[in-house]
């Protein structure tokens, strides 16, 4: 089968919708599931090669509500800690448009390695946010 002529066929519970291949299929694709996807912003933070104190949990929620502007703008947000010597920080976010944004920092310190992943996150999300402003 050529590649112009090949379907997609995804179901929902009521029918069966049909996108042709084109070269904005993503974006496509990204249209017609939007309504089934929640709003809500899904938080996952682990920990590799050690586990939380309260106080570090504390401080990441505390500052995870930096970014509580976007929420509706971010369907997932991945924040993975490593710890060795340093301690690295490794974010994904990934926005409801499709876009997907990717931050990491690296401290010996957990705190300020904390801030510098914030600090760059908060300017990545503003930036696309911008960008989809600009759009509109």
């Amino acid at each position: 089968m050529p590649f112009w002529e090949f379907r997609c066929i995804l179901k929902s519970s009521e029918r069966n919708l049909a996108l042709p291949y084109q070269k904005n299929f993503v974006a496509s694709f990204m249209a017609a599931i939007t309504p089934y996807r929640s709003t809500k912003m899904n938080k996952s933070v682990s920990a590799v090669g050690f586990v939380f104190e309260e106080k570090q949990s504390d401080m990441i929620e505390k500052k995870l509500s930096r970014i509580s502007y976007a929420e509706d703008l971010i369907v997932d947000l991945i924040l993975r800690v490593k710890h060795d010597k340093a301690y690295n920080f490794d974010c994904t976010v990934n926005f409801k448009w499709g876009n997907q944004g990717h931050v990491a920092s690296e401290d010996f310190d957990f705190g300020a390695g904390l801030n510098k992943l914030m600090d760059v996150l908060d300017q990545k999300v503003k930036k696309e946010k911008d960008k989809i402003q600009e759009k509109k």
